[in-house]
């Protein structure tokens, strides 16, 4: 049995640091961000994956809290590689796979007032083994008593993602050209600007898969 072959025996997704050894080790023998991936998850990836994993790995990525996999296992050698450790969030993994094994949590999204707020986005290992990216989302899974109920949210990370940031302007924009936006409570347009930075990264991802390229390339 060889190395890698030992790493792979040991490698599961409730040890973050078991995959990035593994991950790590397959870069090392020559893998690209996408065959790491398959061999990790015995599955493909749709293409929008890798397009944010690679605006994460420039600093260009969507707004919201992605989790430790498969975003970490998804940095290449030239940019460090998958970090040996997992960042504090790793609990909100495990919650998501006490209530479904078959989810791979992705990002969580905190604005509690636009659509799919305060949600965890995940994918479904047996829906990416069918070609689907069916996003699902775990709503308030971030409260420790909540009674978690998983509910299809999209068919795209970015169309969730899309519709959450592009509810945000809108809502912002409104707020800021009514009539009753004085005084105490008032927002200014700076709110506007932020929600639309947020916006951006998607668009631009949206972009690419229409067969555009990334601003940063």
């Amino acid at each position: 049995m060889t190395d890698l072959d030992q790493l792979q025996r040991d490698a599961s997704r409730y040890d973050y640091r078991s995959m990035a050894r593994f991950a790590r080790a397959l870069y090392e023998h020559g893998g690209t961000v996408r065959s790491v991936l398959r061999t990790c998850y015995g599955v493909d990836f749709p293409e929008e994956l890798f397009l944010i994993a690679e605006a994460r790995n420039n600093h260009r990525a969507p707004f919201g809290t992605f989790m430790n996999q498969p975003w970490r296992l998804a940095v290449p050698l030239e940019q460090g590689g998958p970090p040996p450790d997992p960042h504090g969030l790793e609990y909100l993994e495990q919650r998501a796979w006490n209530v479904d094994s078959q989810l791979v949590p992705l990002v969580d999204l905190a604005d509690s007032e636009n659509v799919h707020g305060n949600s965890l986005l995940c994918y479904r290992l047996d829906e990416l083994a069918q070609g689907r990216s069916t996003v699902i989302g775990l709503r308030d899974i971030t409260f420790r008593d909540a009674v978690i109920i998983p509910e299809r949210y999209g068919v795209s990370l970015v169309t969730v993602l899309h519709e959450h940031y592009s509810q945000a302007l809108r809502r912002l924009q409104n707020e800021f050209d009514s009539p009753y936006n004085r005084g105490a409570g008032s927002i200014d347009e700076t709110y506007v600007s932020d929600a639309r930075a947020a916006l951006e990264p998607v668009e631009e991802i949206r972009r690419a898969l229409a067969g555009g390229e990334m601003a940063f390339k």
